[in-house]
């Protein structure tokens, strides 16, 4: 069984050697990544350590402008031309991780029943544990450890899928089966260790308190990190989709607003401003 990760990156050179070695770790074989850095960002090849090179593979998609969703032109991008070289794809981001309850991936897939197609895991998600600057030498899996019960956003999954069906990304978060009948929207899927088929709608409305209560499978989604990092990584490429009027307010749908945090925004961005 080869078991491949697909991910769009953009100006991550900061932890991508830590989350590929993390993945690596857990038995996985190859990990595609389309670097999506602005055209004068340092390029993310340069950033990876040559003893993990050999299980990586770069598509160079630098200052590319997209009309649609990023990520759903590039799996279908990686699907139309690898799908053939691998079992099963997970689709995850670079500040999210594969959390096993086996601790390898290949045994978690290995029982997959041959009709599920789908695995889907639901996000845990991590805030920034009340920290303003972190120690970015440490891997962010071993500093940041308080779960926020963000119920909307706990419903949310990343998807991994059985690369021999013929399918289509359709979000971020979900495929669909490309079928010829009436069963073309219902999904064989697999949640945690539940096997059942469920249609494109329900997989957004799973159960709520089995969301908290928390699966023992899951993706640990690291989705703001500390308030520094947030600043100059991730701030100015938050998703337009969540329709905030000021990209700060992205960090605060799960961390606490406090005076420190709101003070060292102000003197960030003044800084940024000399």
């Amino acid at each position: 069984m080869i078991v491949s990760i697909c991910t769009l990156a953009k100006r991550e050179n900061a932890y991508i050697n830590d989350w590929i070695a993390y993945h690596l770790g857990i038995g996985y074989d190859r990990i595609y990544i389309y670097d999506n850095n602005d055209a004068d960002y340092p390029l993310l090849a340069e950033a990876i350590n040559p003893q993990l090179r050999d299980s990586v593979v770069i598509e160079d998609w630098r200052g590319r402008e997209f009309p649609a969703i990023p990520n759903v032109q590039v799996y279908d991008d990686w699907l139309l031309r690898h799908a053939g070289e691998t079992d099963w794809c997970s689709f995850i981001d670079v500040d999210e991780f594969v959390h096993l309850e086996s601790g390898n991936i290949k045994t978690f897939l290995q029982p997959v029943p041959s009709w599920i197609n789908f695995v889907i895991l639901n996000w845990r998600l991590f805030g920034d544990d009340e920290i303003i600057v972190g120690d970015e030498s440490v891997p962010v899996y071993e500093r940041l450890h308080v779960i926020k019960n963000n119920l909307w956003l706990s419903q949310l999954y990343k998807t991994t899928m059985r690369c021999s069906c013929e399918a289509r990304a359709v979000t971020p978060h979900s495929f669909q089966e490309k079928l010829h009948d009436v069963t073309a929207y219902i999904i064989p899927t697999m949640i945690d260790s539940d096997f059942c088929c469920r249609s494109y709608d329900a997989l957004r409305l799973l159960e709520p308190q089995a969301v908290l209560d928390g699966y023992r499978n899951y993706i640990a989604h690291y989705m703001t990190k500390t308030l520094a990092e947030f600043l100059k990584y991730k701030c100015e490429r938050v998703c337009p989709s969540y329709g905030f009027a000021n990209k700060i307010d992205y960090y605060f749908m799960i961390n606490e607003r406090t005076p420190e945090k709101e003070a060292y925004i102000q003197e960030f961005y003044k800084n940024q401003n000399l």
